[in-house]
């Protein structure tokens, strides 16, 4: 789950925990419910992990994205992308 405060002053230490998440070959599934600030950086961090479990054949997905999530995605228009309701999320 990203932390509550979704910002670039976190990206670098979620990055690792995400990054060995995947290579490890887990099936990514994050809740951002609890989410209460988010800016671009950190979504640009969860587009990177989404083309990466794309690229790998392994699932990725966001559930429950927060008001904060939805808003800073919607500022770089990846919104579509990476906060699709229900199923696997990966770029195109």
């Amino acid at each position: 789950m990203p932390p509550a405060s979704a910002t670039i002053a976190q990206v670098s230490a979620f990055y690792q925990v995400l990054a060995e998440h995947i290579e490890a070959g887990h099936e990514v599934v994050l809740d951002g419910a609890e989410v209460e600030q988010f800016d671009t950086s950190f979504a640009q961090l969860l587009m990177a992990a989404s083309r990466k479990c794309a690229q790998l054949s392994r699932p990725y997905r966001i559930v429950e994205a927060s008001p904060a999530m939805v808003t800073a995605c919607e500022r770089i228009a990846v919104a579509t992308q990476l906060l699709q309701e229900g199923g696997d999320q990966h770029a195109a």
